[in-house]
């Protein structure tokens, strides 16, 4: 995995840092390309938390995440997928 600055990144916590990371710095937007949304990564709470944060942030943002599979997204109990689920306005998924 790479960080958000195109370093390597050796565990899904080192990578769910950086899109805290990302989120806690972005001003309007974040784009999120992923080929399914790990779990290990991306249903921590913190992580869950530092989106929940940027999307109440103001009414102009928004996070648009692109997936491969949603396969992981719709199984077991995804804490991101209750997220988009609640504010499905702000946060677009494809």
């Amino acid at each position: 995995m790479k960080d958000i600055s195109g370093h390597a990144t050796a565990t899904p916590s080192e990578y769910a840092t950086c899109v805290i990371r990302l989120l806690s710095n972005a001003q309007r937007s974040v784009e999120i390309f992923s080929p399914e949304m790990k779990p290990a990564v991306f249903s921590s709470i913190e992580l869950v938390d530092a989106a929940r944060d940027f999307i109440l942030r103001s009414r102009n943002c928004e996070i648009r995440i692109l997936l491969r599979s949603t396969a992981a997204l719709t199984r077991n109990d995804h804490r991101f997928l209750h997220l988009i689920q609640r504010v499905s306005s702000r946060i677009g998924v494809r």
